[in-house]
Order: C-alpha cells, then structure tokens, then sequence
C-alpha cells in the first residue's frame, strides 16, 4: 500500500534494498539486481480512503497467500504489523457493520469486481484453477457436488430466474445467438453433432421409439386436416409399387423386429 506514485515506491524500495541491514523484501530486491534483473512495479487496486486501502491491502495479501504467491511481505497488511486476536475482532465487528450498510456493501461488491478484473490476478486464478481440475479426485468431487446441486428444487428454480432474467437483456441475447450460431455453423460441432445422432440411431429401442414419435406426431397433424392426410396415404401408395423402395422398406423393418427380439432375450 502506498499514496506516493508507483515510480516514487519503485525509486523507495531500489534505495532501501542497498541499506546496510536490509530485510527479506530487500534481500530479494538485491538479488535481482545482481543477476541483472530489473524489478517491476503495478498497481493491483486504486482506493479512495486509508480504510479501503487498508482492507484491500490484507484482501490482496490473503488472496495472494491462498494462490501460492511467493511473497516477502513481513505482515498481513493493513497497519503494517499482524493484527492481535482482540484487534481480529473488532475487524471483524466493523467488515459486519460496513456489510449491513446497503450502500457499503455495495461498494465492497464494485470493489470486488474490479479486483477480478485485473489481468494479472485473472490469469494466476485460471493457472490454478487448471492445475486443480487435472487432479482427478478434485474433479471427481467437483462433479458430483455440481450433479447434487443441479438436482435440488431451489438450485434448479435459482438457474431458471437467472436465466430468464439474463435472456430479458437483449446485449445477452444477441451475444448468446451469435455464439450459438457460430458453434452449429462449425464443422467439428456438425461432425459431433451427426456422429452422435449415428450412434443412437444404432440403438433399436432408440429408433423404434423415434419412428412411433414422428409417426404419431405426423398421425395426429394430419387427422386435424382430411386432405392432408389423402395426400399422405397417396404418396404412400405410390412408393409402395415401386419394387426397390418396397424391398428396402421391408428389410429395414425386418431387421428392426430381428434386433428388438434379441435385445429383449
């Protein structure tokens, strides 16, 4: 945390790191310049009050710890020293009462999402999350919670009103119509698509049912409308005298009833 610019703090910490007792932050500042490195400096979050950057400070320090980050703070941040259990408390107490302040926490929820907007954060997040989920037991338990909470009345009711509410926006819609456009317009999508459609029309069950749906649906359409169903039974009639459509019909058929006998042994 600082309120100098960033070239001022990057200027401070080069000419501590030549003190003749230097600590482990400088130590590590020493030992990029000896190995002809040049340190960096960035800002990971801007606050407007000494409070906010208190609390943004510790947040980044816990975040940064949680992630694996090789730090060389000496504290936990904040006031520059590792808080007591009493000093924990109050803290405490306080975060409580700034979060029951709907403007408050308001602000604390926009400051949260600016944090996850910062680039470098973002990508240590998806290195980590990657590393996690190539652990097969750690995906094996994310999988099944997901399954357990996708089956419960109140996520399921949750997904849907979000999901609603997202569709009502039209940037939504026309971003999610152009994803899903582009994706079935894709040749790998229509090959997986035609392959998996293959394979479970080699199912017998799969298609028998699927050929009794489409032709009680088109039953049920055309009994609504007497001349379509005549045009239908015309049509019909005509395919049947021909002796290379009646000869495939039936193979086809008996074939079906062979494969719906042996699946039934």
């Amino acid at each position: 945390m600082t309120g100098i610019t960033l070239e001022e703090r990057l200027r401070q910490h080069l000419r501590f790191s030549t003190s003749l007792k230097p600590n482990h932050k400088e130590c590590w500042i020493r030992s990029l310049i000896n190995q002809g490195r040049n340190p960096i400096i960035s800002s990971l979050e801007t606050c407007d009050t000494r409070e906010e950057a208190l609390d943004g400070e510790c947040w980044w320090i816990e975040a940064a710890l949680k992630e694996g980050w090789q730090l060389t703070n000496g504290s936990s941040g904040g006031e520059g020293a590792i808080p007591s259990e009493a000093t924990k408390r109050r803290m405490s107490e306080a975060a409580k009462r700034r979060w029951e302040d709907s403007i408050e926490r308001e602000k604390e929820a926009e400051r949260g999402r600016l944090r996850l907007q910062n680039p470098l954060l973002r990508q240590l997040l998806s290195e980590k999350a990657r590393e996690r989920w190539q652990d097969p037991v750690f995906h094996a338990e994310q999988a099944e919670g997901n399954r357990q909470r996708a089956q419960t009345p109140e996520h399921r009711k949750k997904q849907s009103q979000d999901t609603i509410e997202q569709w009502q926006d039209p940037v939504y819609r026309k971003k999610l119509t152009e994803i899903n456009r582009a994706r079935v317009q894709s040749q790998e999508f229509r090959k997986r698509q035609g392959d998996a459609l293959r394979s479970l029309w080699q199912d017998p069950i799969y298609r028998e049912k699927q050929l009794r749906s489409d032709k009680g649906a088109a039953i049920s359409r055309a009994a609504q409308d007497p001349e379509k169903l005549e045009q239908r039974a015309e049509r019909t009639r005509s395919l049947w005298q021909d002796p290379t459509y009646r000869q495939k019909t039936n193979e086809a058929r008996n074939k079906a009833k062979a494969a719906k006998r042996e699946a039934a042994l």
